[in-house]
């Protein structure tokens, strides 16, 4: 029964006795649900009572005939029930009832007719009954006009993952994402009960639900429903922060994280874009808990294409969150953050095409900080830079390594790919790096994008496999 349902019991015997009106309330039927044999079955006395109960009554309606002896239906009572669209189920109980009666009564009628044996086999045909009941929503109130009947928002509604959900009849939008009831659960159709398993007769009909109508953001990847490309399915992640609460929870992981010069290219140096002249490579720890450490290794002052091509050591910069270290081989030196031109940041923030996370037992917070905080080599682009500091701090906390050394690839510009012919030189890059950790890491996240069938464009933190 849905909310709005009402429902009447009739007993008969040689007549027939109300012995609770229509109602909506259950356990007033639980409480009433009383039967008895006296002998008679004047089946037609308990129908024509049952026809003067709907009188005025508008929807669905449904009579339950239970029979187990003989049946004297009359055609005026049938006739009557053909008139007002009322269907008679006939259950035809034991050897004793009178089948063809029954069944004559329920084809007339547009009904359904059953044969059981013992009353233990009533439970299903009822569920049955209700199922079929339920599916006609035409007689419903819709009151909020979304497209989900009242009785249905109150009832619930099942989500894919066996989750009842419950709507505000009143509210064509439940959850104010800007999509109405109506477009999250879909359209409504049946199913039997062995399609929902462990659910028994609970789930009577389904919906083609897109999302779920009490929650703005149903994956909790971060982009909301009306936008979400898989609102269900988390396949990509508005940021990096809700990737890890939503992959790793409270668990401490690290991560390394690269900003290559062109993006899936080895090529090292990009000639036409001086923001991205090598890329970066930083590393950071996060407990899961509101506390992160991230940590990059640059150059303290400008490093240009001469420095590059003469493999030129100048002073270190170990950045961390909004504050700096001063490097050159023999201490580490706090910088003045206001001396340094805008040039310290939060590390955090610097962009990256491509990343790898891992958790380690015992990964202590303050590591990170305590081991960058302490770093005093000089920085060359070529022999010691932010990628060979990622593989440093790998080496420190025992993580087993995934970027590695490899001979420089050539860039477009001629005059690039000469300097590194003649230098003929291998060792760690922001371009080698990421596509390390694209062509051995199991699993990596990317920077990526995605066009669902609205034309809506998520541009986010998705998985790789390799």
């Amino acid at each position: 029964m849905f909310a709005n349902d009402k429902t009447s019991i009739i007993t008969y015997a040689s007549s027939a006795l109300g012995v609770c009106p229509l109602t909506k309330d259950k356990e007033l039927l639980y409480k009433n649900a009383k039967f008895y044999s006296s002998g008679g079955t004047n089946a037609n006395d308990a129908v024509g009572m049952a026809l003067r109960q709907f009188v005025g009554v508008s929807g669905n309606k449904s009579i339950i005939l239970l029979s187990d002896g003989d049946v004297n239906v009359s055609d005026s009572n049938i006739e009557k029930a053909q008139k007002n669209d009322i269907n008679i189920h006939a259950i035809a109980l034991g050897e004793g009832a009178n089948s063809n009666a029954l069944k004559k009564c329920a084809e007339k009628t547009l009904g359904e007719f059953f044969i059981v044996k013992t009353s233990a086999e009533l439970d299903s045909i009822y569920d049955r009954l209700s199922a079929n009941n339920q599916l006609n929503f035409d007689y419903l109130s819709d009151t909020d006009g979304d497209g989900v009947p009242d009785d249905i928002e109150i009832s619930g509604v099942p989500m894919p993952s066996g989750k009842l959900v419950f709507l505000d009849p009143t509210n064509p939008d439940t959850d104010g994402d800007g999509l109405s009831d109506g477009e999250e659960v879909g359209k409504l159709y049946r199913v039997s009960p062995s399609d929902v398993p462990d659910q028994g007769a609970l789930f009577k009909f389904s919906f083609d639900v897109t999302s779920d109508p009490t929650l703005v953001d149903s994956d909790e990847d971060g982009f909301e429903d009306s936008t979400d490309i898989s609102p269900l399915k988390a396949i990509c992640f508005v940021d990096f922060d809700h990737y890890k609460q939503f992959k790793y929870g409270e668990k401490t992981t690290f991560t390394i994280f690269v900003d290559q010069p062109y993006v899936g290219s080895r090529e090292v140096i990009n000639p036409n874009d001086l923001n991205e002249f090598v890329g970066h490579t930083y590393v950071g720890i996060d407990s899961g808990k509101n506390y992160k450490e991230y940590a990059g290794f640059w150059q303290l002052n400008d490093y240009g294409v001469s420095e590059a091509v003469t493999r030129k050591t100048v002073y270190g910069c170990i950045r961390r969150q909004g504050r700096a270290f001063f490097t050159y081989g023999t201490n580490s030196e706090e910088i003045d953050p206001f001396k340094t031109n805008g040039n310290v940041y939060f590390e955090s923030n610097h962009k990256w095409d491509i990343v790898y996370v891992c958790t380690k037992d015992n990964l202590e917070l303050g590591v990170l900080n305590e081991y960058a905080s302490n770093y005093i080599l000089p920085y060359n682009m070529m022999s010691n830079n932010c990628t060979t500091f990622a593989a440093d701090v790998m080496e420190y906390l025992g993580i087993k390594p995934v970027v590695y050394i490899h001979p420089w690839q050539s860039s477009e510009k001629w005059y690039y790919s000469l300097a590194l012919y003649l230098f003929m030189f291998s060792g760690y890059s922001p371009a080698d790096a990421g596509e390390d950790i694209r062509s051995y890491c199991p699993l990596y996240i990317y920077m990526g994008k995605e066009i669902d069938g609205r034309g809506n464009e998520n541009i986010g933190v998705m998985e790789g496999r390799n």
